[in-house]
């Protein structure tokens, strides 16, 4: 949860209190960099979903097939903006000055060795990394 333009941070502290990784900012320096580290969530494709399903299937928490952990999926992002809508907007207002796809699933898996794993996939282009990277400045 990222909270833009939380003052002194009640709110943030609140989500935060209540389970939720939350990261409050307030408006950057007129010169400061505004930097983005997001799942474009509506990246999954097959083989990736097939590798996320098998993962959690090796830690017991998988659902019972593949179109589950879709339905599971969607329903977790429903209302949720995606990735070319997210690029858009900071386009629209930031000059951007970095860009990079990342691994990102081995933060819902736990990290650790699902990070090494998911970037030798990636790399292999075996599967797409969902993360992205950015950072612009305001125009």
């Amino acid at each position: 949860m990222l909270e833009i333009g939380c003052g002194r941070g009640e709110l943030t502290t609140a989500l935060a209190v209540d389970g939720y990784d939350a990261l409050g900012i307030d408006p950057l320096a007129p010169a400061g960099v505004l930097a983005v580290d997001e799942i474009g969530w509506d990246l999954l494709d097959d083989a990736t979903l097939a590798w996320l399903y098998e993962q959690r299937r090796a830690r017991g928490d998988a659902p019972g097939s593949l179109e589950e952990l879709r339905a599971e999926w969607e329903a977790g992002h429903l209302g949720i903006h995606g990735e070319a809508a997210l690029l858009a907007g900071l386009r629209g207002r930031f000059e951007q000055r970095a860009f990079e796809r990342t691994p990102f699933l081995y933060r819902l898996l736990g990290g650790g060795t699902t990070e090494v794993l998911e970037q030798s996939l990636v790399d292999a282009r075996a599967i797409r990394p969902l993360g992205l990277r950015w950072a612009g400045v305001k125009l």
